[in-house]
This record gives C-alpha cells, structure tokens and sequence, in this order.
C-alpha cells in the first residue's frame, strides 16, 4: 500500500472512566433522579385511580348422613332411601362456584347495585364539560342513555338480542332527543351507531365487572372466598361481595329445596289421609264390639291378624314411598324407583305368603267359612292393624322428610362477611416510589453516559497518519 488511513479504533468505556463521568455530573443525575421519583409520586397520588378490595369467606357444608338422620333411617323400612329424593353429596364445591360464577348473578347485582352506572360515572362526568350534544357524539350520548336509562341496561347481560339491540328506531330517537343540550336530529345511521356505541359501553362495563369479582377455592381449609375489587368505593366493594353471598343463599332456598319441599308436602297429605283412615277404623272396631258381645279372638289368631295387617302396611307404605320420589320428577325408569317397585313385589309376595297359610282368618275363602259377626270383626281388627301399622311409618317418614329439608336449607356456612376498607390495595405508593427510584437510577446512569458519550464526540481528533 502507498498511502491512505484507517478509521481509529472504537473507544470502549470502562469502569473508571464511567465513575469519573459520575463524579463529574453527579448534581445532573440528582436532579434526573428527582424528577423521576417526583414524576412517579405524582402519576400515584393523582392520576391512579384508587383500588379497594373486599372479601367474603364461606364454608361449603358437607350433607350429614350419621347422627340424627341416619339412625331414622334405619328405623323401618320406610326411610332407607327416602335421603335419596335430592342429589346433593358431598360439600359440592363446585356446584356453589358455579352459581357464583353464573353471569345472571353477575347481571342481578350489578341491576341491583347499579354497578354499571358506577363504573362509567367517571366518563361520564368528563363529558359534561361540553354543554352542546351533537348526533354525532355518539359516545357522550352512549355515557347520558346509560345513566337515564338502567332499566334497559342489563338487557345486555340477560340477552343481547333484547333490549338495547332490538330497540326501535323511533324509540331511540325520542330517547337520544330528550338528552339535556341535545341538539339537531340524527339520521338513520348515526342511530346505529348511538345504538352500537351504547350496547358497547353497556358491555365493557359488565365485562369489567366481571374482572372485579373473582371466586376462589382454597384446598387447604376448604373454604370459599368472593373476592372484589372496585375503584373509588371501599363501601362498594364490600356491598357487592356481601349481595353475592345473599343471593346464593336465596338461590340454594329457592331451588335446592324444591324436591325437599315436595317429598314433605306429598307425605304431609298422605300422614293426615292415613289418620283419616285410621280414626274411622277404630271408631268401626269399636261400634262393632259395643253392638255385640263376642268372645277375645284366641291368641294365635290375634298374632296371625297382626301380622297379615302389617305386612299390607309395608306394602302401602312401599308404594307411598315411590309415588313420593314420582311426585319430585323421579324418572320412573331410575335406580330408586326399580328398587321400590322390586320391594313392592316382594312384599306382595309375603302378603300372598300369609293368605296361603293363615288359615280360615286371613284367607278370603277361609273368611266365608266363619260366621257372619266372626269374620266382620277379623276384618275389622285386620284394617285397623293396617292403619295403626302405615300411620306409624308415614309418622316417621314425615319426621325424616322435615330433618331432611332443614338440612338442605343452608349448604354453606358464612364465616365472615366483607367489611371495607379504609386503605386501597392499589396503587401501592412505596412500590411505585421503589419503581420510580429504580428508573430514576437507571436514567440518571444514562444521563451521565449521553454527557461523557457528547463531550468524547467534542473533544479534538488527530489526523490518522498515511501508511507507508
């Protein structure tokens, strides 16, 4: 080569010359610093908004199948599957999540608590700085619909295609026109678009509603929290949690206990027909025995008498048993009502049993053979051993059924109610002054950097020396 140069080599910046550049410009990145944290605090006190939360605790209760209820069951025949009229096993977990988690309990408490109006609230104040409406203003007049009409808000919720989507145009027009400033008239597509504008708002207000409210599980004490966080409102919060609490309560009362009630209705009219029947049996017995004076049947027949009648007793009762399960929307084709119907052939095989070896009292051929008064007076005692027999079952079927309803009227327990808070969670002004001071070291190093970078591009070059 005969001549030319090359470009001088890249400076590379080391440890010492950046704590020089330090040193040299520390009152800039203090003052870099500063503002940064400054900035930070500021953006946290002013323009966050404040985030309160509040939460609910309940405790799932399990169905108690020991204890009181149990050991009616085993009494008689009558309570062993009466437990099985509701399906409710276990603490059921799951099942409370889910009506929790429902949308139409999301959509009841916000009409309840007017939660959408809260949430665009903010908005909507904004807007009112301008006196004037335009048609054009859809979103200004999407904020006043929501505010001056509630009653079609949650139609958005319930069902989209009802409500806010299906109104009428001449119908959304004397509502648009009746807004306070409202000016001109809007045409055919600026109502689409008010229209769509207000179903929208409608919609992000729910869907961050929906955010709001969160459901947990938590495995290790089996314990159920709703969870809500709203701005501005600590009272807010902590209402909301509460009213879903309510609401599921009301909701378990009004459709958990719907079978109960009816197993206890069913057998409630069946006990006050069979003491119906059993008073009219013993008045017959009794009218029968003071018109004629006929000798103590023996005691063999007495035994074989009680018996016969008792087993026709099991027999109604095991029928009562399946047309109660029926009356609750029982499949006919389900496992329970095989089993009764199982039992009831059983039973009337017993029954046929007793007839074939019960001799001239059980019998109806052998009834024909004894004298008239004889054989009214064995029918007698027979139907009031029946009555005596089927009222003590349904007594006891009916006290069970009662047991079984009140347990089934609270499937959850509320351990603490939520309470506000005087402190939002958010926005935390020690982490957000933490994070400002991290950025501000980070700008200030960088400050200090673009300084020494300028002053090393200002400084003098020596002119490369040609190669020989």
């Amino acid at each position: 080569l005969t001549g030319g140069w090359t470009p001088p080599p890249q400076r590379e910046l080391d440890l010492g010359q950046f704590f020089r550049a330090v040193l040299r410009y520390k009152w800039g990145m203090a003052v870099v610093f500063i503002l940064t944290v400054l900035a930070a605090t500021v953006r946290t006190v002013y323009f966050l908004d404040r985030i309160y939360a509040a939460e609910a605790t309940l405790l799932p209760l399990k169905t108690n199948q020991s204890g009181g209820l149990a050991m009616l069951r085993n009494l008689g025949a009558v309570g062993d599957l009466l437990g099985t009229s509701i399906n409710v096993g276990g603490s059921d977990k799951e099942r409370l999540v889910n009506v929790l988690e429902s949308k139409d309990m999301l959509a009841e408490t916000a009409r309840e608590l007017n939660v959408v109006q809260f949430l665009t609230r903010k908005d909507y104040l904004k807007e009112q700085k301008h006196a004037v409406v335009q048609p054009t203003d859809s979103g200004r007049i999407a904020l006043e619909l929501v505010n001056a009409h509630p009653e079609i808000v949650y139609s958005v919720a319930d069902d989209p295609e009802q409500g806010i989507l299906s109104m009428s145009d001449e119908t959304l027009r004397r509502m648009t026109t009746t807004i306070p400033g409202f000016q001109g008239d809007p045409t055919d597509s600026q109502l689409a678009e008010i229209r769509r504008s207000w179903h929208l708002c409608v919609e992000r207000a729910l869907n961050e509603f929906d955010e709001a409210v969160t459901i947990r599980t938590r495995r290790v004490d089996d314990l159920l929290t709703v969870s809500v966080e709203m701005p501005y409102d600590a009272q807010l919060a902590a209402n909301i949690a509460n009213r879903f609490v309510d609401k599921l309560e009301i909701y378990l009362k009004d459709n958990t206990l719907t079978q109960a009630q009816n197993n206890r209705e069913f057998l409630k009219n069946r006990l006050e027909l069979v003491t119906s029947d059993l008073q009219a049996a013993d008045l017959a017995l009794e009218a029968f025995k003071s018109r004629h004076n006929l000798p103590a049947l023996d005691d063999q027949t007495t035994a074989l008498v009680s018996t016969y009648g008792q087993a026709i007793a099991e027999l109604q009762s095991a029928e009562i048993k399946r047309d109660a399960l029926l009356s609750t929307g029982r499949s006919p084709l389900s496992a329970e009502i095989r089993a009764l119907n199982t039992q009831a052939q059983m039973l009337q095989a017993n029954v046929r049993k007793l007839e074939a070896g019960g001799g001239n009292y059980l019998s109806r051929s052998g009834l024909q053979k004894l004298p008239m008064l004889e054989r009214e007076y064995v029918v007698l005692m027979r139907e009031r051993t029946v009555q005596e027999t089927l009222f003590a079952m349904m007594a006891q079927e009916f006290e069970v059924a009662k047991i079984q309803e009140s347990q089934d009227e609270m499937r959850f327990q509320s351990l603490d109610r939520a309470r506000p808070r005087a402190k939002p969670i958010r926005p935390s002004n020690r982490a957000n002054a933490m994070i400002g001071a991290m950025l501000g070291g980070v700008l200030s190093g960088a400050y200090a950097l673009l300084r020494l970078t300028i002053a090393g591009n200002a400084a003098p070059r020596r002119d490369p020396e040609p190669i020989t």
